[in-house]
């Protein structure tokens, strides 16, 4: 079985890892999917990611829970690339945090698919990328 995951995964931190070894405890083979430095900007703003993508990928790629990761296309933001994506990795189930966005159209692409969708990480809002960065600037 392969489970998928996307996201940009800047500056790692423990809600990720939470999440990538919830969704490796599906079972078999985890591939994640980041989003490219370009996209990043595009969703995050000019100043975002603060680590490149190959730094991205380089990290990821030494969790152990972790077994391959890919770097998304920079124009990933339409229903046929996500569907795309998801066969060409072989996903059987695309492991997803309660507060990703878009969940419906999510589920939509996968059913296309044949893809199971499944929340495997509560949302912890103590925790996210931006917050790190908020408090690195204090200091």
């Amino acid at each position: 079985m392969t489970v998928f995951v996307t996201g940009i995964f800047d500056l790692l931190h423990i809600e990720h890892l939470n999440f990538l070894r919830a969704a490796k405890k599906l079972g078999g083979k985890l591939v994640v999917g980041i989003e490219s430095d370009a996209r990043t900007k595009q969703l995050k703003g000019s100043n975002r990611p603060i680590m490149n993508q190959a730094e991205r990928k380089q990290m990821l790629e030494a969790l152990d829970c972790v077994d391959e990761v890919i770097v998304l296309p920079d124009k990933f933001n339409s229903d046929q690339e996500y569907e795309k994506i998801l066969l060409s990795v072989g996903a059987d189930t695309y492991a997803v945090s309660e507060n990703s966005p878009f969940m419906e159209n999510k589920k939509r692409i996968c059913q296309r698919a044949g893809v199971t969708i499944k929340v495997v990480n509560r949302y912890n809002p103590e925790y996210s990328t931006t917050k790190l960065i908020e408090k690195l600037s204090y200091c």
